[in-house]
Order: C-alpha cells, then structure tokens, then sequence
C-alpha cells in the first residue's frame, strides 16, 4: 500500500451471536505472527437462511475513551454485494476482499461463512492512533 498509510496492528476481536438459534459462532481469534503482524479468522455458521442483513458499522477512535470518528453508518449488506456503490461499506469491504473468505456473494447467506488469516498492513489517510471498528448486524428472512 505504500509509505503513506498508517501502521496496524489488531489486538483484539469479539464476535457474538445474540441469536444462537439463526448463528452459532464456532470461533473469533487472532493469530500472532510477530510483534507487529496479527490476523483475524473468524468462523460462523448461518444456521437460519439470511435474506435481508443490515450492517450498522461505527469507528471510533480513542481520546478519553473511545469516541465516534469517521463515520457512523448502516446500510442494506444484501444490496451492498450486488452494486458495491456505497462510499464508506467500500473502505471496509477493500480492506477484506482479497483475504480468504466465503462471504464474497451475494445473498442469502447460509452455512459456513468465514474469514481467515485477514490482516491489515497499513491503512491508508488514518491518523496516528487507536481505532475501534464496531460492526453490528441484523438478519432477516424474507
């Protein structure tokens, strides 16, 4: 990515189901490489077909404790696969896209759904600092 982006270093991940019934997350782990490298595997089954998915995503950044920066933003995922139009999904989703995954289509999601071995080297046009990117989702059916 070049020289001027910004270090990154992942230091913790949490991922939770609040319905165990629609998605059991089997695991949520970083992996150190090195002082400075860590990646992110991430896998979860989709227990209930999800037709509709809202993403509500959050970066905040710490200054007295964590406050919101950037941007607070939800948005349809579902339609986010299909046009890959929306400005701030799209910083998120190049961050990811070439790392190894099966969320890569569109919906419905159901199965296994994974992420394995993201890492993140540099983040490009992001001041000095520590960041916390919240990602919150809702499923539907139909």
């Amino acid at each position: 990515m070049g020289s001027r982006g910004t270090p990154v270093k992942m230091t913790n991940a949490v991922c939770k189901s609040y319905n165990k019934s629609w998605v059991a997350v089997h695991y949520c782990r970083l992996k150190a490489y090195s002082r400075n490298k860590t990646s992110l595997n991430i896998n979860a089954t989709f227990i209930e077909t999800a037709h509709r998915i809202s993403l509500h995503m959050k970066m905040m950044k710490k200054a007295s404790g964590y406050k919101p920066f950037l941007f607070v933003y939800t948005f349809d995922a579902c339609e986010f696969m299909r046009r890959r139009n929306l400005p701030f999904a799209k910083i998120i989703w190049n961050l990811i896209k070439d790392g190894v995954s099966t969320i890569n289509h569109t919906c419905p999601f159901m199965g296994l759904q994974m992420l394995s071995d993201f890492h993140l080297i540099e983040v490009p046009s992001l001041p000095t600092g520590e960041y916390f990117l919240l990602l919150d989702y809702s499923l539907q059916r139909m």
